[in-house]
Protein backbone atom coordinates (compact mmCIF):
# COMPACT_ATOMS: atom_id res chain seq x y z
CA UNK A 1 0.00 0.00 0.00
CA UNK A 2 2.96 2.61 0.53
CA UNK A 3 4.81 1.61 -2.51
CA UNK A 4 1.55 2.01 -4.52
CA UNK A 5 1.53 5.73 -2.99
CA UNK A 6 4.96 6.27 -3.20
CA UNK A 7 4.63 5.36 -7.03
CA UNK A 8 1.70 7.63 -7.59
CA UNK A 9 3.84 10.26 -6.02
CA UNK A 10 6.91 9.74 -8.34
CA UNK A 11 4.25 9.50 -11.17
CA UNK A 12 2.54 13.01 -10.38
CA UNK A 13 5.89 14.39 -10.04
CA UNK A 14 7.45 12.99 -13.84
CA UNK A 15 3.94 14.43 -15.00
CA UNK A 16 4.70 17.88 -13.37
CA UNK A 17 8.48 17.90 -14.86
CA UNK A 18 7.85 17.17 -18.15
CA UNK A 19 4.52 19.95 -18.37
CA UNK A 20 7.26 22.34 -17.01
CA UNK A 21 9.91 21.40 -19.42
CA UNK A 22 7.51 21.23 -22.79
CA UNK A 23 5.29 24.28 -21.25
CA UNK A 24 7.79 26.66 -20.82
CA UNK A 25 6.43 28.42 -23.97
CA UNK A 26 3.27 28.95 -22.25
CA UNK A 27 5.44 31.45 -19.94
CA UNK A 28 6.10 35.24 -20.56
CA UNK A 29 8.92 35.57 -22.42
CA UNK A 30 10.36 38.36 -20.27
CA UNK A 31 13.68 38.04 -18.66
CA UNK A 32 12.46 37.80 -14.90
CA UNK A 33 9.88 34.96 -16.01
CA UNK A 34 12.21 33.01 -18.20
CA UNK A 35 14.97 33.28 -14.99
CA UNK A 36 11.86 32.03 -13.10
CA UNK A 37 10.91 29.01 -15.18
CA UNK A 38 14.07 27.86 -15.63
CA UNK A 39 14.68 27.71 -11.13
CA UNK A 40 11.58 26.10 -11.40
CA UNK A 41 12.58 23.53 -13.85
CA UNK A 42 15.68 22.51 -12.71
CA UNK A 43 14.35 22.66 -8.87
CA UNK A 44 11.58 20.10 -9.86
CA UNK A 45 14.12 17.94 -11.78
CA UNK A 46 16.12 17.90 -8.59
CA UNK A 47 13.13 17.18 -6.80
CA UNK A 48 12.43 14.26 -8.51
CA UNK A 49 15.72 13.10 -8.16
CA UNK A 50 15.37 13.55 -4.66
CA UNK A 51 18.18 15.78 -4.58
CA UNK A 52 15.89 18.15 -1.59
CA UNK A 53 18.19 20.26 -0.44
CA UNK A 54 19.58 21.43 -3.78
CA UNK A 55 15.95 21.63 -5.06
CA UNK A 56 15.37 23.69 -2.28
CA UNK A 57 17.66 25.86 -3.11
CA UNK A 58 16.59 26.13 -6.74
CA UNK A 59 13.12 27.12 -5.26
CA UNK A 60 14.17 29.46 -2.80
CA UNK A 61 15.55 31.55 -6.03
CA UNK A 62 12.44 30.99 -7.71
CA UNK A 63 11.11 32.34 -4.55
CA UNK A 64 12.97 35.86 -4.48
CA UNK A 65 12.07 36.58 -8.30
CA UNK A 66 7.88 35.98 -7.83
CA UNK A 67 7.24 35.98 -4.15
CA UNK A 68 3.68 35.97 -5.04
CA UNK A 69 4.17 32.29 -6.87
CA UNK A 70 2.65 29.34 -5.42
CA UNK A 71 4.25 26.69 -6.55
CA UNK A 72 7.72 27.37 -5.14
CA UNK A 73 6.25 27.84 -1.53
CA UNK A 74 4.16 24.51 -1.72
CA UNK A 75 7.50 22.89 -2.98
CA UNK A 76 9.46 24.27 -0.03
CA UNK A 77 6.80 22.83 2.03
CA UNK A 78 6.75 19.19 0.82
CA UNK A 79 10.57 19.51 1.11
CA UNK A 80 10.33 20.07 5.16
CA UNK A 81 7.97 17.70 5.86
CA UNK A 82 9.89 15.19 3.78
CA UNK A 83 13.24 16.16 5.37
CA UNK A 84 12.03 17.16 8.46
CA UNK A 85 14.68 19.59 8.37
CA UNK A 86 13.44 23.47 9.18
CA UNK A 87 16.84 24.38 10.68
CA UNK A 88 18.29 26.10 8.14
CA UNK A 89 15.30 28.31 7.23
CA UNK A 90 14.76 29.17 10.43
CA UNK A 91 18.22 30.54 10.66
CA UNK A 92 18.01 32.30 7.73
CA UNK A 93 14.66 33.38 8.03
CA UNK A 94 15.52 35.02 11.52
CA UNK A 95 18.55 36.68 9.29
CA UNK A 96 16.35 38.11 6.77
CA UNK A 97 13.42 39.51 9.40
CA UNK A 98 16.50 41.08 11.48
CA UNK A 99 17.91 42.77 8.59
CA UNK A 100 14.43 43.70 7.59
CA UNK A 101 13.35 45.36 10.77
CA UNK A 102 16.36 47.50 10.86
CA UNK A 103 15.73 48.34 7.79
CA UNK A 104 12.15 49.26 8.07
CA UNK A 105 13.51 51.91 11.33
CA UNK A 106 15.71 53.68 9.23
CA UNK A 107 12.91 54.36 6.59
CA UNK A 108 14.25 52.30 3.84
CA UNK A 109 11.20 50.39 3.02
CA UNK A 110 11.73 48.72 -0.42
CA UNK A 111 14.88 47.41 1.47
CA UNK A 112 12.88 46.56 4.08
CA UNK A 113 9.93 44.98 1.66
CA UNK A 114 12.83 42.31 0.14
CA UNK A 115 13.93 41.39 2.94
CA UNK A 116 10.79 40.79 4.58
CA UNK A 117 9.93 38.99 1.07
CA UNK A 118 12.91 36.50 1.26
CA UNK A 119 11.95 35.17 4.69
CA UNK A 120 8.80 34.50 3.84
CA UNK A 121 10.06 32.51 0.64
CA UNK A 122 12.56 31.16 3.54
CA UNK A 123 9.22 30.10 5.84
CA UNK A 124 6.37 31.32 3.80
CA UNK A 125 3.93 29.91 6.47
CA UNK A 126 5.00 32.57 9.12
CA UNK A 127 2.64 35.90 9.06
CA UNK A 128 4.73 38.20 10.45
CA UNK A 129 6.96 39.65 7.20
CA UNK A 130 3.67 39.59 5.29
CA UNK A 131 1.90 41.30 7.55
CA UNK A 132 4.98 43.99 7.92
CA UNK A 133 5.49 43.76 3.99
CA UNK A 134 1.49 45.10 4.07
CA UNK A 135 1.98 47.85 6.45
CA UNK A 136 4.99 48.96 4.48
CA UNK A 137 3.11 49.15 1.44
CA UNK A 138 0.65 51.09 3.71
CA UNK A 139 3.00 53.89 4.94
CA UNK A 140 4.63 53.96 0.87
CA UNK A 141 1.11 54.58 0.29
CA UNK A 142 0.42 57.12 2.73
CA UNK A 143 3.73 58.46 2.19
CA UNK A 144 2.93 59.26 -1.44
CA UNK A 145 -0.49 60.87 -1.02
CA UNK A 146 1.07 62.85 1.59
CA UNK A 147 3.62 63.82 -0.73
CA UNK A 148 0.99 64.58 -3.60
CA UNK A 149 -1.03 66.65 -1.05
CA UNK A 150 1.64 68.74 -0.32
CA UNK A 151 2.75 69.61 -4.11
CA UNK A 152 -1.17 70.27 -4.37
CA UNK A 153 -1.18 72.57 -1.91
CA UNK A 154 2.21 74.32 -2.82
CA UNK A 155 0.76 74.57 -6.75
CA UNK A 156 -2.26 76.52 -5.31
CA UNK A 157 -0.64 78.90 -2.84
CA UNK A 158 2.25 80.10 -4.75
CA UNK A 159 -0.21 81.71 -7.06
CA UNK A 160 -2.50 83.14 -4.26
CA UNK A 161 0.88 84.30 -2.81
CA UNK A 162 2.00 85.73 -5.78
CA UNK A 163 -1.47 87.74 -6.55
CA UNK A 164 -1.83 89.01 -3.22
CA UNK A 165 -4.18 86.84 -1.92
CA UNK A 166 -2.24 86.32 1.54
CA UNK A 167 -4.94 84.80 3.75
CA UNK A 168 -6.23 82.45 1.56
CA UNK A 169 -2.53 81.28 0.62
CA UNK A 170 -1.36 81.02 4.02
CA UNK A 171 -4.30 78.85 4.88
CA UNK A 172 -2.79 76.43 1.45
CA UNK A 173 0.64 76.98 3.13
CA UNK A 174 -0.50 75.51 6.45
CA UNK A 175 -2.11 72.77 4.47
CA UNK A 176 0.89 71.80 2.81
CA UNK A 177 2.74 72.13 6.07
CA UNK A 178 -0.31 69.01 7.33
CA UNK A 179 1.41 66.73 4.03
CA UNK A 180 4.68 67.99 5.11
CA UNK A 181 5.55 69.53 8.84
CA UNK A 182 8.92 71.77 8.85
CA UNK A 183 8.80 72.40 4.85
CA UNK A 184 11.03 74.95 4.04
CA UNK A 185 9.22 76.78 1.47
CA UNK A 186 5.76 76.74 3.29
CA UNK A 187 7.66 78.03 6.76
CA UNK A 188 9.33 80.70 4.64
CA UNK A 189 5.92 81.94 2.85
CA UNK A 190 4.28 81.55 6.08
CA UNK A 191 7.02 83.93 7.87
CA UNK A 192 6.83 86.20 5.14
CA UNK A 193 2.85 86.34 4.83
CA UNK A 194 2.93 87.06 8.68
CA UNK A 195 5.18 90.16 7.71
CA UNK A 196 3.20 91.20 5.04
CA UNK A 197 -0.09 91.77 7.21
CA UNK A 198 1.41 92.98 10.04
CA UNK A 199 2.28 95.58 8.16
CA UNK A 200 -0.75 95.75 6.62
CA UNK A 201 -2.01 95.93 9.47
CA UNK A 202 -0.52 98.62 10.80
CA UNK A 203 -1.32 100.52 7.69
CA UNK A 204 -5.06 99.95 7.62
CA UNK A 205 -4.77 100.68 11.26
CA UNK A 206 -3.51 104.20 10.73
CA UNK A 207 -5.33 104.78 7.49
CA UNK A 208 -8.59 104.04 9.45
CA UNK A 209 -7.94 107.21 12.03
CA UNK A 210 -6.80 109.26 9.06
CA UNK A 211 -10.10 108.68 7.66
CA UNK A 212 -11.78 109.74 10.62
CA UNK A 213 -10.19 112.89 10.92
CA UNK A 214 -11.08 113.84 7.39
CA UNK A 215 -14.43 112.59 7.82
CA UNK A 216 -14.71 115.08 10.93
CA UNK A 217 -13.05 117.90 8.89
CA UNK A 218 -10.22 118.13 10.96
CA UNK A 219 -7.43 117.95 8.20
CA UNK A 220 -4.23 118.64 9.83
CA UNK A 221 -4.66 115.73 11.80
CA UNK A 222 -6.17 113.52 9.06
CA UNK A 223 -3.16 114.88 6.78
CA UNK A 224 -0.34 113.95 9.59
CA UNK A 225 -1.68 110.12 9.49
CA UNK A 226 -1.92 110.13 6.02
CA UNK A 227 1.93 110.51 5.41
CA UNK A 228 2.55 107.82 8.33
CA UNK A 229 0.49 105.33 6.27
CA UNK A 230 2.13 106.27 2.94
CA UNK A 231 5.99 106.14 5.04
CA UNK A 232 4.66 102.32 5.97
CA UNK A 233 3.56 101.11 2.66
CA UNK A 234 4.86 103.76 -0.43
CA UNK A 235 3.53 101.82 -2.85
CA UNK A 236 0.10 102.84 -2.13
CA UNK A 237 -1.49 105.66 -3.62
CA UNK A 238 -4.61 106.33 -1.30
CA UNK A 239 -2.57 108.00 1.59
CA UNK A 240 -0.69 110.00 -1.12
CA UNK A 241 -4.34 110.99 -2.87
CA UNK A 242 -6.08 111.99 0.60
CA UNK A 243 -2.99 114.26 1.07
CA UNK A 244 -3.81 116.37 -2.04
CA UNK A 245 -7.40 116.26 -1.11
CA UNK A 246 -6.72 117.71 1.96
CA UNK A 247 -4.83 120.47 0.40
CA UNK A 248 -7.65 121.07 -2.04
CA UNK A 249 -10.15 120.81 0.84
CA UNK A 250 -8.30 123.72 2.58
CA UNK A 251 -9.18 125.54 -0.11
CA UNK A 252 -12.73 124.88 -0.37
CA UNK A 253 -12.77 125.11 3.66
CA UNK A 254 -11.83 128.67 3.43
CA UNK A 255 -14.69 129.18 1.03
CA UNK A 256 -17.50 127.81 3.00
CA UNK A 257 -16.70 129.72 5.85
CA UNK A 258 -17.46 132.34 3.97
CA UNK A 259 -20.88 130.99 2.41
CA UNK A 260 -21.38 130.28 6.34
CA UNK A 261 -20.99 133.72 7.70
CA UNK A 262 -23.46 135.39 4.39
CA UNK A 263 -25.81 133.03 5.84
CA UNK A 264 -25.45 133.28 8.99
CA UNK A 265 -26.53 136.99 8.71
CA UNK A 266 -28.66 136.32 6.36
CA UNK A 267 -31.14 134.09 8.37
CA UNK A 268 -30.37 136.50 10.96
CA UNK A 269 -32.06 139.27 9.37
CA UNK A 270 -35.20 137.13 8.53
CA UNK A 271 -35.41 136.28 12.42
CA UNK A 272 -35.34 139.49 13.98
CA UNK A 273 -37.93 140.49 11.03
CA UNK A 274 -40.50 137.39 12.66
CA UNK A 275 -39.71 138.48 16.28
CA UNK A 276 -40.35 142.04 15.72
CA UNK A 277 -44.13 140.70 13.87
CA UNK A 278 -44.20 138.77 17.33
CA UNK A 279 -43.95 135.43 15.06
CA UNK A 280 -42.06 133.91 18.07
CA UNK A 281 -42.51 130.09 16.51
CA UNK A 282 -40.84 130.71 13.21
CA UNK A 283 -38.79 133.54 14.37
CA UNK A 284 -37.38 130.43 16.86
CA UNK A 285 -36.95 128.33 14.50
CA UNK A 286 -34.49 130.83 12.14
CA UNK A 287 -32.19 131.79 15.50
CA UNK A 288 -31.64 127.82 15.89
CA UNK A 289 -30.87 127.51 12.43
CA UNK A 290 -28.03 130.64 12.52
CA UNK A 291 -27.08 129.31 15.77
CA UNK A 292 -26.75 125.66 14.10
CA UNK A 293 -24.42 127.91 11.40
CA UNK A 294 -22.03 129.37 14.25
CA UNK A 295 -23.01 127.89 17.79
CA UNK A 296 -20.20 130.09 19.78
CA UNK A 297 -22.33 132.68 18.52
CA UNK A 298 -24.07 134.48 21.70
CA UNK A 299 -26.58 136.52 19.87
CA UNK A 300 -29.28 133.27 18.91
CA UNK A 301 -29.47 132.09 21.86
CA UNK A 302 -29.72 135.45 24.10
CA UNK A 303 -32.75 135.67 21.70
CA UNK A 304 -34.28 132.18 21.92
CA UNK A 305 -34.16 132.52 25.64
CA UNK A 306 -36.55 135.51 25.19
CA UNK A 307 -38.90 134.08 22.77
CA UNK A 308 -39.28 130.59 24.88
CA UNK A 309 -39.92 133.34 27.65
CA UNK A 310 -42.97 134.79 25.59
CA UNK A 311 -43.80 131.80 24.60
CA UNK A 312 -44.24 130.25 27.86
CA UNK A 313 -46.54 132.97 28.79
CA UNK A 314 -48.36 132.35 25.54
CA UNK A 315 -48.45 128.89 26.46
CA UNK A 316 -50.12 129.31 30.00
CA UNK A 317 -52.77 131.99 28.55
CA UNK A 318 -53.67 129.23 25.99
CA UNK A 319 -53.82 126.65 28.85
CA UNK A 320 -56.39 128.12 30.91
CA UNK A 321 -58.61 129.64 27.67
CA UNK A 322 -58.49 125.50 26.70
CA UNK A 323 -59.67 124.77 30.53
CA UNK A 324 -62.50 127.27 30.50
CA UNK A 325 -63.17 125.79 27.18
CA UNK A 326 -63.36 122.67 28.51
CA UNK A 327 -65.71 123.24 31.39
CA UNK A 328 -67.95 125.27 29.14
CA UNK A 329 -68.33 122.76 27.04
CA UNK A 330 -68.88 119.81 29.45
CA UNK A 331 -71.39 122.20 31.28
CA UNK A 332 -73.50 122.99 28.22
CA UNK A 333 -73.33 118.90 27.20
CA UNK A 334 -75.26 118.87 30.66
CA UNK A 335 -77.60 121.49 29.68
CA UNK A 336 -76.00 123.70 32.61
CA UNK A 337 -76.81 126.77 30.92
CA UNK A 338 -75.53 129.28 33.58
CA UNK A 339 -72.07 127.34 34.19
CA UNK A 340 -71.60 127.09 30.95
CA UNK A 341 -72.26 130.73 30.44
CA UNK A 342 -69.97 131.40 33.20
CA UNK A 343 -66.82 129.32 31.80
CA UNK A 344 -67.09 130.84 28.21
CA UNK A 345 -66.90 134.34 29.88
CA UNK A 346 -64.02 133.14 31.35
CA UNK A 347 -62.50 132.01 28.46
CA UNK A 348 -63.49 135.31 26.32
CA UNK A 349 -61.77 137.09 29.46
CA UNK A 350 -58.71 135.64 28.41
CA UNK A 351 -58.32 135.71 25.20
CA UNK A 352 -61.27 138.32 23.84
CA UNK A 353 -60.72 137.56 20.09
CA UNK A 354 -61.68 134.39 20.12
CA UNK A 355 -64.97 133.75 18.29
CA UNK A 356 -65.93 130.13 19.75
CA UNK A 357 -66.69 131.22 23.20
CA UNK A 358 -68.87 134.13 21.65
CA UNK A 359 -70.40 131.80 19.36
CA UNK A 360 -71.52 129.18 22.25
CA UNK A 361 -72.69 131.78 24.00
CA UNK A 362 -74.85 132.71 21.73
CA UNK A 363 -76.46 129.04 21.53
CA UNK A 364 -76.62 129.40 25.08
CA UNK A 365 -78.77 132.22 24.92
CA UNK A 366 -80.81 130.66 21.65
CA UNK A 367 -81.21 127.79 23.96
CA UNK A 368 -82.78 129.57 26.54
CA UNK A 369 -85.22 131.73 24.31
CA UNK A 370 -86.32 128.17 23.04
CA UNK A 371 -86.69 126.77 26.20
CA UNK A 372 -88.86 129.64 27.75
CA UNK A 373 -90.86 129.89 24.64
CA UNK A 374 -91.68 125.64 25.58
CA UNK A 375 -92.72 126.71 28.56
CA UNK A 376 -95.05 129.87 27.59
CA UNK A 377 -96.56 127.11 25.22
CA UNK A 378 -96.56 124.36 28.07
CA UNK A 379 -98.17 126.80 30.49
CA UNK A 380 -101.00 127.71 27.77
CA UNK A 381 -102.00 124.30 26.32
CA UNK A 382 -101.89 123.27 30.33
CA UNK A 383 -104.56 126.57 30.94
CA UNK A 384 -106.58 125.37 27.99
CA UNK A 385 -106.78 121.73 29.36
CA UNK A 386 -108.00 122.63 32.58
CA UNK A 387 -110.72 125.11 31.01
CA UNK A 388 -111.96 122.35 29.08
CA UNK A 389 -112.00 119.71 31.64
CA UNK A 390 -113.88 122.30 33.74
CA UNK A 391 -116.99 122.84 31.45
CA UNK A 392 -117.13 119.11 30.50
CA UNK A 393 -117.61 118.51 34.38
CA UNK A 394 -120.20 120.83 34.44
CA UNK A 395 -121.75 119.28 31.38
CA UNK A 396 -122.40 116.53 32.68
CA UNK A 397 -123.14 117.29 36.10
CA UNK A 398 -126.50 118.71 34.47
CA UNK A 399 -126.83 115.58 32.29
CA UNK A 400 -125.73 117.23 29.08
CA UNK A 401 -123.99 114.78 27.56
CA UNK A 402 -123.79 116.15 24.24
CA UNK A 403 -121.97 119.07 25.48
CA UNK A 404 -119.78 116.57 27.69
CA UNK A 405 -118.54 114.80 24.75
Amino acid sequence: MLRSKSTIIHVVILIAFFLLIFGKTSYSQSDDRQVYNSHINKAEQLFFEKKYPEAKNEFRKALLLRPNEELPKRRIRDINKITNDYSEETALYNQAVKEADGLYAKGKYQDAIQQFQKATGLLPDNTYPKTKIAEINELIRKREASELGYKNAIAEADPLFSTKKYTESRQKYEEALQFKPGDPHALKRMDEITKILETRRKFDEIIEKADEYYLNKDFDKAKTFYAQAAGILPGETYPVNMISRIDESRNLQQQALLQVQKNYAAIIRIADSLFTAADYTDARNNYQQALELKPAESYPSSRIRQIDQLLGDQEKKEAEFTSSIASGDKALAALDYPAARQAYEQALAIKPGETYPQQKMAEIDKALEDLKALEDLKAQTESQYTAAITTADKALAASDYTAAK
